[in-house]
């Protein structure tokens, strides 16, 4: 997060109930623990700062899209970044459609955009870089798709 020029924000919503744990290892019985995690030390370093809704504006978008993606959190996210001006780091498809053609004027990035920014700027070696993307993949279960614009960069560095 040390390598993103700008404030990192995250809604509220989302800090209270969707970044609550990452997958674990397998258990005995062949299970996915899951591990919780705390966006608390990133916030005591000043990297990451909670937001919500800010005015009626806001509330009534966040209607809006909540009727057109099932996904609260991304609705929330996508209302806040509309009216502030924010880009948003989105890659579910359905998503990115709804935000491209209701505010066109945002920056939508995908999570490996901001991970081979990290990489770019800091140069990581490339056991940690190939440890990241897997950690990526097992632990929040991501896999890029064909489309997205570094689907290529990621195989390469072992991440899929």
């Amino acid at each position: 997060m040390r390598s993103i020029p700008k404030n990192v924000a995250v809604a509220a919503y989302v800090a209270d109930r969707e970044t609550l744990f990452i997958h674990g290892e397998l258990n005995e019985s062949g299970e996915r623990t899951k591990e919780p995690i705390s966006l608390q030390p990133l916030i005591d370093a000043g990297l990451l700062c909670i937001v919500d809704l800010a005015s009626e504006t806001e509330a009534e978008t966040l209607a809006t899209f909540s009727a057109l993606i099932t996904d609260r959190g991304e609705a929330i996210t996508g209302a806040i970044a509309l009216h502030r001006n924010w880009a948003i780091i989105v890659d579910d498809k359905k998503a990115r459609r709804l935000f491209q053609q209701n505010a066109s004027h945002l920056q939508l990035i995908y999570t490996l955009e901001l991970v081979k920014h990290w990489v770019d700027l800091d140069s990581p070696p490339v056991d940690v870089i190939t440890a990241t993307l897997q950690n990526i993949r097992r632990r929040a279960t991501y896999t890029p798709r064909r489309q997205e614009p570094l689907y290529d960069w990621w195989h390469q560095h072992n991440g899929g």
